[in-house]
């Protein structure tokens, strides 16, 4: 997420491991061998490649492979997913739009102008392979947003929005680690999110994704206090345990 990426890039936070995440890293030896098993070719890892205009970005390949007599080379990018669902017919260039964006990115660095996508799809046991070809006007497009959300967000320093994501969730935890023993006064902004986080957790099942969203922005307004009092009598607290960890509870709100 943006988040996720501006907290890497600015505050030294790495994404979480995640399940699918380790899957993928250990199942992308297996992805490369099946394509290099069913469509031979010479295959070689890649380093990370800056873009050779813009020095903000870069991209790391997963392989780069070489037919060897003719001297033509392209991209292998290994990718597993649970089902095809997302994907076009193997052998095309349909394939989800995160990814599309992610290999022409890769062509953009690595000056090339095609990238195999091999995939594995676990719940089928089923290998297929789809083949992008470089479109410059896309590339274009991308670089143009990306350059713009650096400018504002890492070069100028500009937080962007909380997104409930476990990211979000580090940087908050580590920002505000304890309490300072002090209750303020709950601003509108701090009440509405109040409002709008009960409604949210009373309906979790439904909104779990944007009751987090409205935790990490109550944290953020609670920031190092104890918490802050409610117009209505009642109270937000953002305190630690005996173990040290801060947790968000709501309390003495009148009906």
């Amino acid at each position: 997420t943006p988040f996720a990426v501006w907290a890497r890039l600015t505050q030294g936070i790495e994404r979480p491991d995640a399940p699918e995440l380790t899957a993928g890293h250990y199942l992308e030896r297996a992805v490369a061998d099946w394509y290099r098993d069913t469509f031979g070719g010479r295959m070689f890892p890649c380093e990370a490649t800056p873009h050779p205009e813009h020095s903000w970005l870069s991209a790391t390949p997963d392989r780069t492979i070489d037919d060897g007599p003719s001297g033509d080379y392209w991209l292998l990018e290994c990718k597993t997913d649970r089902d095809r669902d997302a994907w076009g017919e193997p052998g095309t260039d349909q394939v989800p739009v995160h990814i599309a964006a992610q290999v022409q990115i890769q062509m953009a660095c690595t000056e090339t102008e095609l990238c195999d996508v091999a995939v594995l799809f676990k719940s089928r046991d089923e290998f297929a392979c789809y083949t992008v070809p470089r479109d410059q006007a896309v590339i274009d497009a991308i670089i143009t947003q990306l350059g713009s959300w650096y400018a504002v967000h890492v070069t100028g320093g500009v937080m962007p929005a909380l997104d409930g994501g476990n990211a979000a969730a580090a940087y908050l935890k580590q920002r505000y680690p304890g309490s300072n023993g002090v209750m303020g006064e709950a601003s509108a902004t701090a009440l509405a999110l109040v409002d709008l986080y009960s409604q949210a957790k009373a309906q979790e099942s439904f909104h779990d994704a944007q009751a987090a969203v409205y935790r990490q922005q109550l944290i953020l307004e609670i920031a190092d206090r104890d918490g802050l009092n409610l117009p209505d009598g009642g109270r937000v607290t953002y305190r630690a345990s005996k173990s040290g960890t801060r947790s968000l509870r709501i309390s003495g709100r009148k009906e």
